[in-house]
C-alpha cells in the first residue's frame, strides 16, 4: 500500500457522526490505508475542526442531534470549499437532493460497502486537488 503523498501533503479526513462505533470503523477504514483521521461525534465541533484545520475532505453523517447534517453541510461550505461525502441511513429522494442542493458533493446510503465508500471518497479527492495524487484506494 502506497501512501497518499504529492508534494509532501499527506490526505487527511475528517469524519463526523453521532455514533462513535460509526466514527471509529469510519477511521480504521480509512487509517488502513495510511489515511490521517480526526473524528468527532458532534456537528458543532466538526464545524470548529473546519476552521481551524484543513481538510482532504469531510465525511458526514446527516442524523446529528446537536446539528442538522444538510444545515451542517451548507455552514461548512461557507467557510472551506472541502467536498463532503455524505453518509446516511435515509435514502430518500428528497434528502439526497436537499443534501446536494445543500452543498454535499456525494451521498452515499448506508449501509455501504468498504470499496463503493473509498472509490466516492478518491473521486471527490481527485476532483478537489488540481494535482494527480497517488490513492491507496479508488485509482482507475
Amino acid at each position: 500500500m502506497n501512501n497518499i503523498d504529492t508534494a509532501n501533503k499527506n490526505i487527511k479526513i475528517l469524519v463526523i457522526d453521532d455514533d462513535p462505533s460509526a466514527t471509529d470503523l469510519l477511521a480504521k477504514l480509512l487509517a488502513s490505508k495510511r489515511v490521517k483521521v480526526m473524528t468527532t461525534n458532534s456537528g458543532q465541533e466538526g464545524l470548529e475542526l473546519v476552521k481551524y484545520h484543513e481538510f482532504d475532505g469531510v465525511v458526514l453523517d446527516l442524523q446529528m442531534p446537536d446539528f442538522e447534517g444538510t444545515s451542517l453541510t451548507s455552514r461548512i461550505k461557507e467557510i472551506s470549499k472541502v467536498p463532503i461525502l455524505i453518509i446516511s441511513a435515509i435514502d430518500s429522494p428528497e434528502m439526497v437532493t436537499q443534501a446536494l442542493n445543500n452543498g454535499a458533493d456525494e451521498y452515499l446510503p448506508k449501509p455501504f460497502s468498504s470499496n463503493i465508500f473509498f472509490a466516492r471518497l478518491a473521486s471527490l479527492i481527485r476532483r478537489y486537488h488540481t494535482e494527480k495524487l497517488a490513492l491507496p484506494f479508488g485509482n482507475p
